[in-house]
């Protein structure tokens, strides 16, 4: 790997829940993650809105507020309920908001980025969906999603990225480029 450039020899790691049962099982769960030496902590909350935000601050005060979350909503939200959930993640300062609306919900993702400064992750499944929407005269600058389902794997000097493998510019005008995820822990 230092023979084609490479400066690292590991990279980090998120360790990702399962849906638990309580506040407290999320909670105790993040503390063994970070106490294992884990980067991060992704939840996959129940997907009730106001029951996931608390989960989130609870989460919050048992780690502190330098360890990084993030929240994977599963596509559970209507835009109201969304940009709720959105705004509390950057009150608790989350790193990224995975999944909050249906896969096809471009008009809604595009106002929820307006509305949101927390990147926002969309979608990692899309089958006839997300590719097959138009989007012309649609800003969906830092709305990360994926445009199909094959995608590629490659790691950069600043984290992991998953890349579409047909990966274009969209139709916005801005030359921004789709792919599902990013990171640099």
């Amino acid at each position: 790997h230092r023979m084609i450039g490479s400066f690292r020899d590991s990279i980090a790691a998120y360790a990702s829940s399962e849906v638990l049962p309580s506040k407290e099982a999320y909670a105790e769960e993040a503390q063994r993650i970070k106490a294992a030496g884990f980067h991060a902590y992704k939840m996959h909350p129940p997907t009730v809105w106001q029951q996931d935000i608390e989960i989130c601050r609870h989460v919050r005060a048992a780690v502190g507020d330098g360890y990084r979350l993030m929240l994977d909503s599963t596509w559970s939200y209507n835009y109201t309920e969304a940009l709720r959930v959105g705004r509390a993640l950057e009150e608790l300062d989350f790193y990224w908001y995975e999944d909050p609306l249906d896969a096809d919900d471009i008009t809604n993702y595009v106002k929820l980025r307006q509305k949101l400064h927390i990147p926002i992750l969309a979608t990692e499944y899309s089958p006839g969906g997300v590719q097959s929407k138009p989007r012309a005269n649609i800003n969906s600058q830092g709305v990360l999603q994926s445009t199909t389902s094959s995608t590629d794997m490659s790691i950069s000097g600043q984290g992991f990225f998953v890349v579409n493998s047909q990966a274009t510019p969209l139709t916005s005008g801005g030359g921004e480029f789709a792919y599902t995820r990013a990171g640099s822990f």
